[in-house]
């Protein structure tokens, strides 16, 4: 099997590289220049439309989270899954909008100079409401989070908020906590492998 996979790659290799070296030559100057014009046009507003995108959507995943709250009757356990989902949906649109919007702060950065002094606003607006979102909204999940698990500890605001919430989850939370980590791990040495090779 080895001998006619390496054969394969090789010529998939050569394919690609040749069909690499054509776009380069005819095609590579025009891509990154309209590229780098778009996202010197958007770069300044996009954080601002990003944050307002960010802000509707948890709002809705909470709004929804917020009214099964308030009808559990603290027994079904089915319906403790359903609202936990509910709270990681929302925390996983706050990652994926703060993901997003640091990449177009970091992008907006170089052409910070020959700006508006109106987009220059946005853009520093923009990054400003980001980091405020962040802490508020993870705030706010985990206050609907203690609601249903009244033993839990901790706050956003404190250094020491890891180390709280984690003492106070019991023996099942901390090895899910932990086969979490080893999966991330495993997950993330895997994307570095591929990051590292796509960038060579």
């Amino acid at each position: 099997i080895f001998i006619p996979c390496l054969i394969a790659s090789f010529v998939l290799g050569f394919l690609l590289s040749g069909l690499g070296n054509y776009m380069e030559d005819n095609f590579a100057d025009v891509i990154a220049k309209s590229v780098v014009d778009v996202l010197t046009v958007v770069t300044p507003y996009a954080n601002l439309i990003m944050n307002t995108l960010t802000i509707i959507v948890c709002v809705l995943i909470l709004t929804q989270a917020k009214k099964r709250i308030k009808a559990w009757d603290g027994e079904d356990e089915d319906e403790y899954r359903k609202i936990d989902g509910i709270l990681g949906n929302a925390l996983t649109a706050l990652n994926i909008g703060t993901i997003v919007e640091y990449f177009f702060f970091t992008v907006g950065f170089e052409g910070i100079v020959g700006r508006s002094g109106f987009a220059d606003a946005c853009y520093f607006l923009g990054f400003i409401l980001t980091l405020v979102i962040v802490m508020v909204g993870q705030q706010i999940i985990i206050t609907m989070t203690k609601e249903v698990n009244p033993e839990k500890k901790g706050s956003i605001y404190d250094t020491k908020f890891v180390d709280k919430w984690e003492d106070s989850c019991d023996e099942a939370e901390k090895i899910l906590i932990y086969k979490s980590a080893y999966k991330t791990y495993t997950k993330m040495s895997g994307f570095y492998v591929s990051l590292w090779v796509f960038c060579i």
